[in-house]
């Protein structure tokens, strides 16, 4: 088991105050050393076209590096 928890929390609005934001922001403040919380940010992302597949925006590209490496994703 790993020493620490890699965690990647997704917030659906995009307003810097939404409730979803602070409340991933409280957890943040309150959680045990071990596991470490973030926000995988959505705001930079293109609607997904399926044919973009073959040439992947860096913005999907950088999204899915942070998911795939994440433990957990809330």
């Amino acid at each position: 088991m790993p020493d620490t928890i890699d965690a990647a929390a997704l917030v659906g609005s995009l307003r810097r105050e939404s409730f979803t934001r602070k409340l991933v922001r409280s957890f943040t403040s309150v959680a045990p050393p071990a596991l470490q919380i973030d926000i995988a940010e959505i705001g930079d992302l293109p609607l997904y076209n399926q044919e973009l597949e073959s040439a992947v925006p860096a913005a999907w590209a950088a999204f899915r590096t942070r998911i795939k490496r994440a433990d957990a994703v809330r």
